[in-house]
This record gives structure tokens, sequence and C-alpha cells, in this order.
């Protein structure tokens, strides 16, 4: 009965969801107090709690945790989780605490020191690798971007309104098919707007009043006219080989790169970094075609589990961990003979049971994730504990 509300819940289209429902009282006949339960409390109300009828002025947001997070700080950060029974000390909270809370974080908005949504943006633009420029298809201020996993299927984005035709970017949420605009055409829209000198003196006037900061304070470090400059600068620098000499134009020179800015400086050495990498990928297939056809056909199915594992790699640290672990068991790095410290007999026979029975020590800390010795714990995943016919486990 869950899952069938479920699929009610998350269809797509009023469609679906008619035939969802439909399907439902056809499959649930013999519980008339289902039927009358989803009649009556749900499906009359359907606008206000299925998918279907929501659109983008939701912005991704389907429960209540607006909510729900300003009563978690007001008793988490304010109360500090301290039940006070004293009417005039709640009202020193409320005044002092909360007053408090609320100035440290507009002061961190407005000094840039609240790194949630940089580290956000960043996690999406690493996602944004799989497609060009090229790949895009502009009409008037629509863009239209290719699916990852079907490049033949197209997204429509309208960054002017923030809405993107994908299953997040349909209820206003910031996906990145928006991202991908931003990085290639610097379009700013409703989901991602950019944060001014004026927006950040307003919050900085509200959290101190008069002891706030002029508006220069807040200003960027770097001009404006200066990163303009650095932008076209970028276009006239030619990259070759790595053993070759990088050539600029007459306004940046070799005897004058001392004035080059330094964001200047780590693009050309991110692209000479990748121009290496791919002179090492080509050593790497050489290397691999000769043990092919060294060792035979035996390898076609270790092939197809590396191909396999390659596919499912979605972001720069899984990649970077594969790279660096790749044959660790079968060719060792580096021989270290003797270098574990051996216990002794009676220590062995003295562990619990369900204790490894080997001659090493026991590992300190979190055990490892290869260790099945201890049980787990149960998810907090009503769906799959319903599924699994569990009860749903507690937070505290």
């Amino acid at each position: 009965m869950m899952h069938a509300f479920r699929k009610m819940l998350y269809a797509q289209t009023y469609e679906e969801a008619q035939e969802k429902y439909v399907e439902t009282m056809n499959i649930r006949s013999n519980y008339p107090m289902w039927q009358k339960y989803i009649t009556v409390h749900h499906w009359k109300y359907k606008e206000n709690w299925c998918l279907a009828w929501r659109d983008h002025t939701n912005r991704g947001h389907q429960t209540n945790n607006f909510s729900e997070v300003s009563v978690r700080i007001f008793k988490e950060n304010v109360f500090g989780r301290v039940k006070a029974y004293n009417v005039i000390s709640l009202i020193d909270f409320c005044c002092t605490k909360l007053e408090e809370y609320y100035k440290k974080k507009f002061s961190e908005f407005s000094n840039e020191r609240n790194s949630t949504a940089r580290l956000f943006f960043k996690k999406l633009i690493k996602q944004t690798d799989y497609i060009t420029k090229e790949d895009i298809t502009v009409d008037n201020e629509e863009f239209y971007v290719p699916s990852e996993k079907n490049k033949k299927m197209m997204y429509c984005v309208e960054p002017n309104i923030g809405v993107c035709s994908c299953e997040a970017g349909i209820h206003g949420q910031f996906c990145k098919h928006q991202c991908i605009i931003y990085k290639y055409f610097k379009t700013t829209g409703i989901n991602f707007p950019p944060i001014t000198v004026e927006d950040k003196y307003l919050i900085s006037k509200l959290a101190l009043g008069d002891r706030a900061p002029p508006p220069t304070f807040y200003e960027s470090l770097i001009p404006t006219e200066t990163l303009h400059q650095h932008d076209e600068t970028n276009k006239h620098i030619q990259y070759y080989e790595p053993n070759q000499i990088v050539e600029c134009n007459k306004e940046v020179s070799i005897e004058n790169n001392m004035k080059i800015d330094k964001q200047i400086v780590d693009t050309f050495k991110e692209d000479m970094d990748k121009k290496k990498s791919f002179l090492i990928l080509k050593d790497i297939h050489s290397i691999m075609i000769n043990n092919v056809t060294k060792f035979g056909g035996s390898s076609y199915d270790s092939l197809l589990k590396f191909k396999s594992r390659l596919e499912k790699i979605k972001s720069e640290g899984q990649f970077n961990t594969f790279l660096a672990t790749a044959g660790s068991k079968s060719t060792l790095l580096r021989q270290r003979d003797g270098a574990a410290i051996r216990v002794q007999p009676t220590t062995i026979s003295q562990r619990k049971p369900g204790m490894t029975r080997g001659s090493k020590r026991l590992p300190s800390g979190r055990p490892a994730s290869t260790d099945h010795s201890h049980q787990k714990k149960k998810p907090r995943n009503l769906f799959k504990n319903v599924s699994d016919c569990v009860p749903n486990a507690k937070s505290h």
C-alpha cells in the first residue's frame, strides 16, 4: 500500500498520477477502508501533495523544511537543547542568544565566510565536464543541453525564470544543466543570483547597524576592469607541448611575466597538466594493448569489469582514488618485509568470539569497511524498512 501511494506521489504528469490512482483502487479492492482513506482524505486534495500538480515556484522545496529548520535552530543553537522552564530565562534567550546567532550568520554572509553555497556550486561544476559549449543549442533565451546518459535527449533550460525540463529543474531546483549555462554563457537567473556589494552592505547594516563598514569595504580586491582585461588576455595565450615554449601576444611577454595575474598562471598550469596527463594516457594505452596481446583472451571478463568500474565514476575524487588503487592487490608498489608486529598466542586465545584469530594486532579506531563481524545499524529510511518488514530506526 505504501508503494502504491508513493507511485501516485512521485508521478510526473497528471495522466500518470490518474493512472496510478485507478490502478491502486483496482488492486486494493479488498480493502474498502484503504480506498476510503485514499479517496476522501488524500485524492480530493491531490493538488496540495502530488508532485505532478506542483510547479517551479516551490524552488525544489517539497516539504516544510523552512519551518522545521527554524524550529531546529531555535531549539539547538539558541536553547542549546536545554529545557528552560523559567519565563524570564526564555525571554532572555530570545532577546540575546537568538539575536547574536543571526548577527553571526549575517556577518558570515557579508564577509563571504559561509562556504556552503560555494562548495555546492563547485560540486556541480565537476559534473559538467561531459559537455562542451558547441553541444549546446541556443534559441532566443532558451538553451538546449544534452543529457549525460543519453546525448540524443535535450533538456530545455530557461535561466531567467530558473527552470529546466529535467526531473529536478522542473520544480525550480538549481540543477547541473543550469550550472552548465552559467559556466559557458555567464547567464545568471533566479536560482543563481549574483551577490553584489550593495547586498553585502545591506545585510551587514541589518546585523551591525551604524557600526557596519562602508560599502567599499565589501568590494573585491581585484578591480572589475582588471578581471575583464585578464579574460581578454586568456584568448591570446597559445599552449603547445610541455617541452615547447609558450608564446603570448605582445601585451603579455615572457620577460614581463611578473605582471601576469595569478589566475592566468593557474589556468596555464591546469592546461599543461592536462596535456601531460594525455601523454601519459597514450603510454598506458600502448601498455594495455601489449599486455592483452601477450596474455591472450583470458582477460576479456576482467576488461569488462574494468570498463564497468570506469563507467561508475561520477566525481574527481572517485577517479583519483581509482587511479591510485588500480592494481594495488596484484602488484604492490612497495614491499615491506617484517613490518607487522606479531602478538603472543595467549593474546589470540583471550580474544572475544567474533574477533579475528590472526597473529596481527587488532586495528584501533573505527572498524574497517570489510569487517562484517559487527552488526550494522538499521538505516533511517522508512521506505526501505517498510520493504524489509522491519521497524524503522530512531534518530536518538
